[in-house]
């Protein structure tokens, strides 16, 4: 497999990949044996046609189609791992050459950053003044955080939470029915 990696623009970075024959005719034979059994061939059993025969009935470029759809992904895998390009989508691909095969596919990659000397900027810090009234608030939302819910001998009030059973009807029929339903009074 010969691999040509180009950097382009905008984080994105092309391959051009070339197979050897040889890998071509492996693939070809793999999808060769994938398909036979699907097809049925006057004067031979299902799945015993030969390649030949099998190329001469549903075309070459059938055969090659099945053999790419396995081939690519694979070839294209093994390309980002000698070429140790690290992705972040899918690629786009484009078939140059069926034989020999050869494709590009270009694909977004993380981008490479350099940091300036941000060590160096300093910014003051802006004084809060905190209130009596913003103390309060958050002392409130605190404890209506953490608080417990527990039964009360009385009537109920304003920021209580009522825990009640609730059954629905229409013409009779029941159509909502929950028990210990929460309802907070604000």
């Amino acid at each position: 497999m010969k691999v040509t990696l180009e950097r382009l623009p905008e984080s994105r970075v092309q391959l051009e990949i070339e197979v050897e024959p040889d890998r071509l005719e492996r693939s070809l034979d793999a999808a060769y044996k994938r398909l036979v059994p699907t097809l049925r061939i006057p004067g031979f059993r299902p799945g015993k046609a030969p390649r030949r025969i099998v190329e001469q009935m549903v075309g070459r470029d059938r055969l090659l189609s099945e053999a790419l759809d396995a081939l690519v992904p694979a070839v294209y895998t093994e390309a980002l791992e000698s070429e140790e390009v690290d992705p972040v989508d899918q690629p786009e691909l484009e078939i140059l050459e069926t034989e020999p095969v050869r494709f590009k596919a270009t694909v977004p990659v993380r981008p490479t950053v350099t940091l300036g000397d941000y060590e160096s900027i300093r910014i003051a810090p802006e004084p809060v003044e905190v209130t009596d009234e913003m103390f309060d608030e958050q002392m409130e939302m605190i404890r209506r955080r953490f608080a417990t819910i527990a039964p009360v001998e009385r009537g109920a009030e304003w920021d209580d939470i009522l825990t009640a059973d609730i059954q629905g009807t229409v013409e009779g029929a029941p159509f909502v029915q929950a028990e210990d339903v929460e309802f907070p009074l604000r």
